[in-house]
């Protein structure tokens, strides 16, 4: 039921993305600059600013950091990549001016036989890693 509910949700937040044309949001936090996110028609691009809200969310949420966790969460991850590509939405995610992933159509995988998709594109392994490091 819970699994249902998720995919429902997840279904609906998909559907109204491909609603925005372009557009962007600055996210701030505490009056810290977390976020620049543009949408350009099936692109998301999220420019991270500053991750010290991010941390704060990490414990809120019990985001998990240390590997074995990761890598058992990564199913829902992969769910989210899927659905982003059958709705031919493309999400990046940059740091320092870094893409670190992309998710969706754009993906473009050279390790998808590890991934178990073709929905999920890691562009920089080392500074994914720096990232995950820096929440902790």
């Amino acid at each position: 039921m819970k699994k249902a509910l998720n995919k429902l949700i997840l279904r609906f937040f998909t559907k109204s993305l491909r609603a925005v044309k372009s557009g962007s949001i600055n996210v701030v936090v505490n009056g810290v600059e977390f976020a620049d996110t543009s949408f350009n028609e099936g692109s998301i691009n999220v420019n991270l600013i500053d991750i010290a809200p991010l941390k704060g969310l990490r414990k809120i949420i019990k985001l998990p950091l240390d590997v074995k966790a990761l890598l058992s969460s990564f199913s829902k991850l992969r769910d989210i990549a899927e659905t982003l590509k059958n709705e031919k939405i493309s999400f990046t995610v940059s740091w320092k001016g870094k893409e670190l992933f992309i998710l969706g159509e754009g993906a473009k995988p050279k390790i998808k036989h590890l991934l178990r998709t073709d929905a999920i594109e890691i562009k920089n392994i080392k500074d994914v890693l720096l990232l995950i490091k820096e929440l902790a």
